[in-house]
């Protein structure tokens, strides 16, 4: 775990906001950024995991990684509770849609404050 999250440190900018929040699903908060660009960055993330090679019981093996967004505008700011739900559910979207993939909830506009769910 401590590779992925090394990853995801490694890959995004100094102002974001990433860590485990629990099993194997980690968080990434990207603030002031486009929808696009947040995309680009989720998948450059999704991109170096896969080609990371992680030791698991002496074992060494690839992985792959499912990513969930959600966002809101500064202005509409929900309940952390209920943008961590919209991003889990993407999640499991990208889950059901053959996994190692990104979605994105129907509502993230282009000037939204983006949290990514990894898994």
């Amino acid at each position: 775990m401590k590779k992925f999250a090394d990853v995801l440190r490694t890959n995004t900018r100094s102002s974001n906001i990433c860590g485990r929040i629990g099993g194997e699903e980690f968080i990434l908060i990207l603030s002031h950024i486009a929808k696009q660009d947040a995309f680009t960055a989720v998948e450059r993330i999704r991109k170096c995991l896969e080609r990371e090679q992680f030791s698991f019981g002496g074992k060494v093996t690839n992985v792959t990684a499912s990513f969930g967004l959600s966002g809101f505008q500064s202005e509409t700011a929900p309940e952390w509770s209920d943008l961590l739900k919209a991003a889990d559910a993407a999640l499991y979207a990208a889950k059901r849609r053959g996994r190692n993939r990104i979605e994105f909830t129907p509502d993230l506009s282009i000037d939204s404050k983006v949290v990514a769910i990894g898994r």
